[in-house]
């Protein structure tokens, strides 16, 4: 009874604070698959209707984007600073769709388009139109670490973990997408730790959260998501500072060693499948992705038509067969999109690195701004390591979608430095007057 409460209060939750303020919905879709394996878990229709909770917080994301709009938070004047990576990332997707016009028929493509299309529009049309403020994005990253935090340590201590598996309670049948679970899990991971200040509560909270994190990514067997969370949060801190100093590499270093410090204790003390983490089967795992990528493009190479139009989006499910794909998206994307769908991916990743960059050289702007959007380019970066060893171009829509919140925020913070930057002059030059 008490797992079919927390899902239901949960939900309602989010419902409520989604139809109360449209930005709220991001919170939704950030927390909607961890929302639905502990569902799984305790309510038998859900284990049966496994897409309700995805279905029920799109259609929350698609209202809140409509009331987003009936306010005023978005127009459809064209910004290239707020929208060119949404258009290229749209343009990626509209080309993938027109290759399944030549895609081999065992690939089954228009029914994994089915399934992933609401996920994309979602994630890559209506999630940054949900940002109108330049406070919006904060607010929904401190609902995400309440709402996560609350989900990863209910997650942490109560199912029972047989392996990379949950067990239904009271049945031996069992729930769980580890990879899934490990993903959820890091994004709480690095959202809270660029949230850390100096207040003693902040940091041991934050410490709190990142073991809780840490643990479920353990007890899900999740070794990509466990070491690429904490090494995105080495990387990203410095996007958190405006000045990069020796007391700042002090500091990330000592993150580093603390995060590193708890990893260790959490490994010691969990009860793990010891040979999943060996050297030998990582590198094991690692060359049987390269053999799938090798067999794709191997394909791709002895069809000189497919060279720059590529086989087809999800050619490789029909290629490699049994629902196989290659878990290493530039390959997927060269092989199947060719050189032109690479092209504009690139573009993408590159558009918002280069964001970053230009974000970090912003001047006038708070601390709390600068970690917001480290949090974010945080979560992208870690969707792309992930990229390197999971999932499919059109299975991973928070890529995108991390990729088009940082933009859209960078536009709202370029907007808010210049408005300080105003302020500071003008007030500069009253007290040059002597007025204030």
């Amino acid at each position: 009874m008490f797992g079919v409460l927390v899902y239901i209060g949960l939900l309602a939750a989010l419902t409520y604070f989604s139809l109360r303020q449209p930005y709220f919905a991001l919170v939704a879709i950030l927390c909607m698959f961890g929302l639905e394996q502990w569902g799984s878990l305790y309510i038998p229709f859900l284990r049966e209707s496994t897409a309700f909770t995805n279905v029920y917080i799109l259609l929350l994301v698609g209202y809140a984007a409509f009331v987003a709009f009936k306010r005023g938070y978005f127009s459809f004047t064209y910004h290239p600073d707020a929208a060119r990576v949404r258009a290229l990332a749209v343009l990626l997707f509209a080309y993938a769709l027109f290759t399944l016009l030549w895609v081999n028929e065992e690939a089954n493509a228009a029914s994994r388009w089915l399934i992933a299309g609401p996920y994309l529009v979602a994630s890559i049309v209506l999630a940054p139109l949900l940002i109108g403020r330049i406070d919006d994005l904060e607010r929904v990253q401190k609902g995400f670490i309440l709402a996560a935090g609350v989900l990863v340590l209910l997650l942490a201590v109560i199912p029972d973990w047989d392996r990379r598996v949950m067990r239904v309670a009271g049945s031996q049948d069992a729930v769980g997408f580890p990879l899934t679970i490990g993903q959820f899990a890091g994004y709480l991971l690095i959202t809270s730790a660029m949230h850390v200040d100096k207040r003693l509560l902040n940091i041991a909270s934050a410490l709190a959260v990142a073991a809780v994190s840490m643990l479920v990514t353990l007890l899900s067997q999740s070794r990509g998501p466990f070491l690429f969370s904490i090494l995105c949060v080495v990387l990203v801190l410095p996007i958190a500072s405006r000045n990069f100093n020796l007391r700042q590499i002090a500091y990330l270093l000592g993150i580093g060693v603390l995060l590193a410090g708890l990893a260790v204790l959490l490994f010691s003390q969990v009860d793990i499948a010891s040979e999943r983490w060996a050297l030998d089967k990582m590198l094991s795992d690692m060359l049987y992705r390269v053999s799938l990528v090798n067999i794709l493009l191997a394909e791709w190479v002895a069809t000189p038509a497919a060279w720059l139009f590529g086989l087809g989006n999800s050619a490789s499910f029909g290629i490699l067969g049994l629902e196989v794909y290659p878990h290493f998206v530039p390959g997927e994307v060269l092989g199947e999109l060719g050189l032109l769908g690479l092209g504009i991916y690139l573009a993408v990743l590159g558009y918002t690195v280069r964001v970053a960059a230009n974000f970090r050289r912003l001047e006038f702007l708070p601390a709390n701004v600068r970690k917001v959007y480290a949090a974010t380019f945080g979560c992208f970066l870690f969707t792309f390591m992930l990229s390197l060893k999971q999932g499919s171009l059109i299975g991973l829509p928070e890529l995108f979608l991390f990729a088009t919140l940082g933009e859209k925020y960078f536009f709202l913070a370029k907007r808010e430095s210049r408005r300080n930057q105003r302020l500071a002059g003008l007030k500069h030059a009253l007290r040059e007057k002597g007025v204030i």
